[in-house]
């Protein structure tokens, strides 16, 4: 039983499922708690069920792509080397300005 109240942007694992899930809101007219799952299903639960589940706080998943449409491996990835470990400066994009008006 789940002793913890719900929080909204918060990890969950529910350990009878084995299913990871966040609470999205909660709706304190109608009782209720909605939960999206890693897959990106939504579901609503009525506040009374929450705390009969067996759930546990969890972290967030390392791939963020889970609930979220297709995305092409592309898209998600990025290139390091584009980046810089130095400050970004007002001379950067002095440089980028002059570099369109050529």
């Amino acid at each position: 039983m789940a002793d913890l109240d719900p929080l909204i942007n918060q990890w969950y694992l529910d350990m009878e499922h084995d299913a990871l899930f966040y609470v999205v809101a909660i709706d304190e007219q109608e009782d209720s708690v909605e939960i999206q799952f890693f897959d990106g299903n939504i579901d609503k639960i009525p506040l009374n069920y929450w705390y009969l589940m067996n759930i546990e706080p969890a972290e967030p998943p390392e791939d963020w792509t889970g609930a979220l449409e297709k995305v092409d491996a592309d898209d998600a990835d990025f290139d390091e080397a584009e980046f810089s470990d130095e400050p970004w400066s007002d001379e950067d994009e002095e440089e980028e300005d002059d570099d369109r008006s050529d």
